[in-house]
């Protein structure tokens, strides 16, 4: 195993930083501590947390060699390439300025989202973003997931025409779980968005309220709906082409796309094409053994039983391009023949909260053979 290269300090020593959570787990990664454990290049070298007692119960789980009771004595005592900022969402704001104002900044910021709850205090954050070393990145966590950045090429490429509407579902609250749509749509879309009407809707969790909100995007409207999660949760996007529509079902985890194919009655009928697993690894599954999909590459093909083989016989996720062929129907005139190509990814492994992406950017920067480039504007959720 390689020696950690990257010290990391995490703020707030609750949920999402992995206080529930234990080394080794089976569970997919969902925690900060779980995605830096299992990442060789990084180490937590130190926690801050108000709670002694939370700080130290975080500290003995993970074996962090040093706690603090506040953020100022960290910054006081501690070099940091990276710190996760994990704390209650009304802090973020505060606490990304302390941090990015520190006489010795880390070279990476990753801020929970929402990564401030005002305009002006974004506002004040792209400022401090442009004249400080520290990159500055929003845990929106689809945007580093290979199956959502597929899912984008494809609607981008506009092989399913322009979009004609679609509706989105949320949990939980706008700040804390509306903003992920907003996100997911802005990287899907690869446009900006307008708020056209907002009514409250029933749910929320806490002072975080539940909206209905209409965006406008280009000529097409998406709604957006948030959904009482004390009957259960729900967050889904249904994003409706003039050739064929993608779906986001279970948070994510699930992205289905069909294409429109004319059926032997001359009808204009979705056939499923694709199905992507998202969120927890770049694997492809496919539903279709009929020759209307096919992935491949130079170590590989995905047999008509949907699993990828490679030479030695193991069963892996797909490395190289992916093609997306018209079902074997007759397709209506608009539709293309020849192979869509998705996006090009290298076959590695990806954690929700992106440290192999900082892993790489560090290194960048360090070897200086490249400039490490993240806009804030890139991450961060628009405003209402």
């Amino acid at each position: 195993m390689s020696t950690p290269q990257w010290q990391v300090g995490i703020i707030g020593c609750g949920r999402i930083a992995g206080i529930l959570d234990f080394p080794g787990s089976p569970k997919p990664i969902t925690t900060h501590a779980q995605a830096l454990d299992q990442h060789p290049q990084f180490q937590v070298a130190a926690v801050v947390d108000a709670s002694l007692e939370r700080r130290s119960q975080f500290q003995q789980i993970w074996q962090v060699p040093r706690a603090y009771g506040s953020l100022s004595e960290l910054l006081a005592q501690e070099q940091l390439d990276v710190i996760s900022l994990c704390s209650p969402n009304p802090w973020h704001y505060q606490q990304a300025v302390e941090i990015l104002t520190a006489s010795v900044p880390p070279q990476v910021l990753l801020v929970e989202k929402p990564v401030c709850q005002r305009s002006e205090e974004l506002a004040h954050l792209l400022q401090l973003h442009r004249i400080v070393p520290t990159q500055l990145i929003v845990n929106h966590t689809r945007r580093f997931d290979p199956a959502h950045r597929r899912a984008a090429a494809l609607l981008q490429s506009g092989q399913l025409g322009s979009l004609v509407n679609g509706r989105g579902i949320y949990y939980g609250g706008w700040l804390n779980n509306g903003v992920h749509l907003i996100d997911t749509l802005r990287l899907l879309l690869g446009q900006e968005l307008q708020v056209m009407a907002v009514t409250p809707s029933p749910g929320g969790r806490g002072t975080d309220d539940n909206f209905e909100v209409q965006i406008q995007i280009g000529e097409s409207v998406v709604v957006l709906e948030g959904f009482d999660e004390q009957y259960y949760q729900l967050f889904e996007l249904d994003l409706r082409c003039q050739l064929g529509r993608v779906c986001l079902q279970d948070f994510g985890s699930q992205i289905g796309i069909a294409q429109v194919a004319i059926n032997n009655l001359g009808e204009r009928v979705l056939v499923p094409q694709l199905q992507l697993q998202g969120l927890a690894s770049p694997n492809c599954s496919c539903d279709r053994g009929d020759g209307g999909l096919s992935i491949g590459s130079e170590d590989g093909i995905l047999s008509s039983g949907g699993r990828f083989t490679n030479g030695s016989g193991h069963h892996d996720p797909p490395c190289g391009s992916v093609r997306l062929w018209p079902v074997p129907l007759r397709p209506p005139p608009l539709l293309k023949r020849h192979e869509l190509e998705i996006l090009r990814l290298s076959h590695q492994r990806w954690h929700p909260c992106s440290y192999p992406t900082l892993a790489r950017q560090l290194h960048h920067r360090r070897s200086r053979e490249k400039s490490c480039v993240c806009s804030a504007r890139q991450w961060l959720p628009v405003s209402l």
